[in-house]
């Protein structure tokens, strides 16, 4: 009996050593690949090899890793086929899809999105070819990945019907709100609150008070009383409170909508009556025209939806445009290389001043409140972003950030991001101060690096993840102490890590849900917040779905 070392030879040789060689070192082959599933009916198949495949993801170096490994039998199977007849056919299968060559130790299978496909192909030739398949002794079988969690049948949707989202906003003491509503037309939208820590969600059916708004005027408002919904009425923009239909009105154009608190929004310039034909001045001269001030921005204090009166704000070539943040107006103004954030409030019905600060300001607000804090943060988008720009002699991105404390803001920290980001966070509120995180990609490795400020000083602290590699980010954020990822790796599946900085690149992935073509769901787009306990990604699809993820790791799908 030839052993599969004697078979080895067979690779050099043109035509097949020996007739049982063949069958044997197809037998070989399909349990390297896919273990006790190689005699299997194909779904069986399929579904265990892409376990199989999703627990040996693909690695810089595929030496000494599945399915290289595998790779010694599909030389030797090549070599022991004959050129003619049936078990030409596989052999040129082989040719095709393994690329192996006559004279060479050449059969290679590629780890990617193509590997199921590839390998269903091989068995549908060899059973044409007429190999029997047997689970061979002596042969390593693969360890296949435990199934993943979520599925099509658990992908549950906060509606039946297909519904718009707006939101979520998260409040400062860290629940989520969001607004459902019909696609098109007008309606009542449906208000969703979900409890701190993100464990419940709650949708209370909209009060019959709230009258039938146009849904694409509607807007979430930012008011942690409960939860509230502004549409375009005849006589402006009117908020509700979906729970007992009483309404407000609402401020806030330049940002989220209040109903109580410090509202920023355009100025409102009258329209310019019919104008008149000037009169003669001179000897064919005319009357100089009027020229009309330039529409601003004004702030106003909001008390339960009644607004005090409209202050304009004084700025100054407003790099940044103003916006509302915990009782303040804040703004960036001044010329490319001399910038200055501005901050004021209301007080007694005038505008105070509550700081000003030359810094380095160059990109777009980011901001958040929870934890006792309220941080503000300038920083431009990451390279490969439109309008992407350095902002340093460097190369890099300058990241300035405030933090309001004891009624103060504290003097701007400038820090530095590389420019080429993969991914990044929102500005993140924890007990001690804001955080920020980032995903780069340093000499073919990934590498995660989470910068934490306090009102003094920035630190930041980088994990390497040699090995991992991503298609699509879902989110990337600081969460309290620890760092969260979740991404669509080169496989299409979506995986999770969650850890502190510190043990992130020791941390195991979690795989959360497969592609559709595999019995996962199939999502486009998701929306996310994170607290100093939970994660949410809404997905936008034509039925939201909310997925729930703790710092613990865990990970749901919500239900109303």
């Amino acid at each position: 009996m030839l052993t599969f070392a004697a078979a080895a030879a067979c690779a050099w040789i043109a035509t097949g050593c020996s007739s049982d060689q063949a069958p044997k070192a197809w037998s070989a082959l399909s349990t390297c690949l896919a273990g006790d599933a190689a005699t299997s009916a194909l779904a069986v198949r399929i579904k265990q090899l892409r376990l199989i495949q999703l627990s040996n993801p693909p690695l810089p170096d595929p030496q000494n890793a599945w399915p290289d490994l595998c790779m010694k039998y599909a030389n030797e199977l090549y070599g022991s086929l004959d050129s003619s007849g049936k078990p030409a056919m596989l052999r040129r299968k082989l040719e095709e899809k393994l690329f192996c060559a006559q004279g060479k130790a050449s059969c290679k299978l590629v780890n990617d999105e193509s590997l199921v496909p590839t390998t269903t192909a091989l068995w549908e030739t060899a059973k044409d070819a007429e190999l029997p398949t047997a689970i061979a002794a002596g042969v390593t079988k693969p360890t296949p990945a435990t199934e993943p969690p979520i599925n099509l049948q658990g992908w549950k949707a906060l509606s039946d019907k297909p519904k718009r989202t707006d939101g979520p906003w998260l409040s400062p003491d860290g629940r989520a709100i969001l607004l459902l509503k019909d696609q098109e037309g007008k309606g009542r939208p449906l208000g969703c609150e979900i409890a701190k820590g993100f464990g419940k969600i709650n949708c209370k059916p909209t009060h019959a008070d709230v009258p039938e708004l146009p849904l694409q005027t509607v807007q979430l408002v930012a008011e942690p009383s409960g939860v509230f919904a502004a549409g375009l009425q005849e006589k402006g923009m009117m908020a509700y409170n979906l729970e007992t239909g009483k309404s407000f009105g609402v401020h806030g154009g330049t940002g989220r909508l209040l109903i109580n608190g410090l509202a920023v929004e355009d100025e409102v310039v009258p329209e310019e009556k019919e104008p008149q034909k000037p009169a003669k001045h001179g000897k064919g001269g005319h009357a100089p025209e009027p020229t009309l001030a330039a529409p601003g921005t004004v702030a106003m204090s909001v008390n339960n939806g009644k607004a005090g009166p409209s202050l304009k704000l004084p700025t100054k070539a407003p790099v940044i445009k103003p916006i509302s943040l915990h009782g303040y107006a804040v703004w960036v103004e001044g010329a490319q290389d001399s910038t200055r954030l501005v901050m004021k409030t209301i007080v007694g019905g005038r505008l105070h001043d509550a700081g000003e600060f030359k810094a380095t300001l160059k990109g777009s607000f980011h901001t958040c409140e929870g934890e006792g804090v309220v941080g503000l943060a300038v920083w431009d988008r990451k390279a490969g972003s439109a309008k992407a720009k350095t902002a340093d002699t460097t190369g890099k991105t300058v990241l300035t950030v405030t933090q309001l404390r004891d009624g103060s803001w504290s003097k701007p920290v400038e820090t530095t991001l590389p420019l080429d980001r993969l991914a990044e966070s929102e500005l993140h509120c924890t007990k001690d101060g804001v955080s920020v995180a980032w995903a780069s990609r340093v000499d073919n490795s990934l590498e995660i690096s989470r910068m934490d400020c306090t009102p003094d000083a920035c630190k930041s602290s980088t994990a390497k993840l040699p090995g991992v590699d991503s298609k699509w980010w879902w989110l990337l954020s600081p969460l309290g102490e620890n760092v969260i990822m979740i991404w669509r790796s080169s496989l299409g599946d979506t995986r999770l890590r969650v850890a502190p900085i510190s043990s992130l690149s020791a941390a195991p992935d979690k795989i959360m849900f497969d592609t559709a073509d595999y019995g996962g769901p199939s999502n486009t787009d998701a929306g996310s917040i994170v607290s100093s306990e939970a994660a949410l990604l809404l997905f936008r699809d034509e039925r939201p779905v909310a997925l729930r993820i703790g710092k613990d790791g865990s990970f749901g799908v919500l239900s109303p």
